[in-house]
Order: structure tokens, then sequence, then C-alpha cells
């Protein structure tokens, strides 16, 4: 953790067993990182706060609890060559007046449980050029609650949502290609009041629309120059992992999780809302709770049936190999008893 000063790393590797690995902390703090690997952080992995700042050259950021990049109350980041992958939370975050952030070159993706990046309420627009966000458990990328962000020449593919944004989000996106998302390729919230420019952009076989715009067409999204193919306009029947954690699949499919996320104007949060779980804590206190019962009561019967039948799988083969053998054993007394003459 830097408080004060300049701080280089250099072909290192850090984990650590407590808190973030990589902190920037106060203004004139500034932590400089090169061909370094941050890896299995017990909470984040590389975070900056109170306006210190970080630059990262081919850093590798993976298998924190949370957040594998954090920036807030001012902090800043400049990320080059560098990847980030298989964190507990989102990719890169955001968040609570953040500084800038400017990735070039650099891959957000397989964060199954959340967004690569997620971006709300940045003081500084937050700038990507030439990155690949894929493989995600929820949006490659999501703008919401006043986040500003600008997408150029970027890759948004194989996630749950390509670019979601909602609420008073506000993205620029100019000459990316957005591809086989498993939900819409770009989609603009039900909910959105912000502002979305999308310019040159290939959108092409998504499971939904290319372009969804919840809140149909106004002055407040500008479409110039777009290529949609290949999308199939399919509903996306797939719940954000969060979402599939908290139900019971048997109580609330992902069918009624579409619903909900259109009727209560989009986004993962009011989607909770429309289906009256808000939170995990929730879920415990507003009769999902016999819901749990019934399933943890299910697998236990499943569980005692299975292992019942793998017991009785083992007894009958036993018998029958002692079946086997004592029938083995007859035949060697019958050829071994000759008839008298």
């Amino acid at each position: 953790c830097a408080s004060s000063g300049v701080v280089v790393l250099q072909n290192c590797s850090l984990s650590s067993g407590s808190g973030s690995i990589v902190v920037a902390e106060n203004a004139g703090t500034r932590v400089i990182a090169k061909g370094s690997a941050v890896h299995n952080g017990a909470q984040g992995g590389i975070r900056a706060v109170h306006k210190g700042s970080l630059a990262l050259y081919n850093v590798s950021c993976s298998h924190a609890a949370a957040s594998g990049l954090e920036l807030r109350t001012g902090g800043s980041a400049y990320l080059r060559g560098c990847s980030v992958f298989a964190n507990g939370r989102q990719g890169i975050f955001v968040w609570h007046g953040a500084g800038a952030l400017e990735a070039e070159n650099t891959e957000v993706h397989s964060n199954p449980e959340e967004t690569g990046v997620m971006v709300q309420e940045n003081a500084e627009t937050a700038i990507l050029r030439s990155c690949r966000l894929y493989g995600n458990g929820y949006c490659g990328l999501a703008v919401q609650n006043k986040g500003d962000v600008r997408l150029v020449s970027c890759e948004v593919h194989s996630n749950l949502e390509g670019i979601l944004v909602q609420g008073s989000g506000d993205a620029v996106i100019e000459r990316c290609v957005v591809r086989e998302n498993r939900g819409a390729g770009i989609f603009i919230g039900y909910d959105h009041t912000g502002k979305v420019s999308i310019k040159n952009s290939k959108v092409c076989d998504n499971h939904n629309k290319g372009i969804l715009l919840g809140t149909g067409f106004s002055d407040r999204v500008t479409l110039t120059g777009n290529q949609e193919t290949g999308n199939r306009g399919l509903p996306c029947t797939e719940m954000p992992p969060s979402m599939r954690r908290m139900k019971t699949h048997a109580k609330y499919d992902s069918r009624r999780w579409a619903k909900d996320v259109q009727k209560s104007g989009g986004g993962f949060a009011k989607g909770m809302q429309a289906s009256k779980i808000s939170s995990s804590f929730d879920a415990l206190f507003s009769g999902a709770t016999s819901e749990i019962a019934e399933e943890v009561v299910n697998r236990r019967i499943d569980f005692i049936l299975a292992t019942a039948t793998q017991s009785a799988r083992r007894l009958i083969g036993r018998m029958a190999i002692r079946r086997s053998a004592r029938q083995h054993h007859q035949n060697i007394l019958r050829s071994s008893i000759k008839p008298r003459e």
C-alpha cells in the first residue's frame, strides 16, 4: 500500500492474504507497475483511492475475491497491454467520484460472476481504446448512475449482455465490434435517461437484437453509420449469475426474470426489485425461506436416493460375483467326477 511518493514494481508476482494487493492512495501517490502479475487477493486486486494514481504496463490482475481493479474518490489509472480476468466481482469497477480511467490494448475477460467493466458516478470520462471485453458473467461493459464512458475500436463478445447503458449513464461507442453475446449486443435500458452515441460500429450475431433501444428512438440516443447483421432477435432467457444464486429455478425461472427486467425499467437492481427480492438478506426474509428449505429437502432426498441406489448397485454386484464364483466352483467339481465304467 503506497500512501505517498512513487513506487515502481517490475517483473513482480504479488498476492495478499488480507485486503487489496496493490493500493495507491492520497494525492501525489503514484504506483507504476510493469510486467507484473497481481493475483489471489483476499479482497480486491489493485485499487486507487483519494486521488492516488496507477500506471500499469503489461500487468495481469486475476483471482481477486472482489474487483480486479477499483477506482474511486479521485483515484485514476492508465493501463496498456494489461489483462484483468477471473476475479470474484467486476473486472474493473469505476465509481464513487473516480478520476480518469484510460485503457489501451487491454483485455477484461472471464470474470464469471459480474460485469467486465462497470462505470458509475465517475468524475471524469472513462476511455477504453482497442480493448477486448469478453466471456464475463454479466455484461462486457455496464454504464449507469451518472457514469460516463467512451469506447473506441473495442471488441465486446461472448458475454451475457454486450454493452448495457441504463439509468443516467452516458456513453460514446465508436468503431466497435459487438458480437456473439447471449443477450443483446448493445442494450439501452428501459429506464435510460442519459445520452448515448453509437457510431460506425458493427453489431452482429447476438442472440437478442443488435441494438436494443429500451426507451425507443429519442434525441438522447444517436445512431450513425452502424451495421447490424445476423442478430437473432430472440429473448434472453438467461439470468445474471448473482440472480441465479438467489433464486430457486423451480419457483423463479429465467423467462420470468426477463419479464421482470422489462417491467421494472431494465437492469439488474431493478429486475430484483420487480421480483420483490433486493438483496440476499431480503431473500432470506421475504418468503424465499420456504423455497430454500424446500430445495434443501429435495436435494437431501435426491442425495439419499442416490446413495441408496449406489448401495443397492454395490450389493447386487457383490451378489453377482459370489454367484459367478459359486457356479464356477460347481463346474469344476462336475468336471472332476468321472462316471463309473
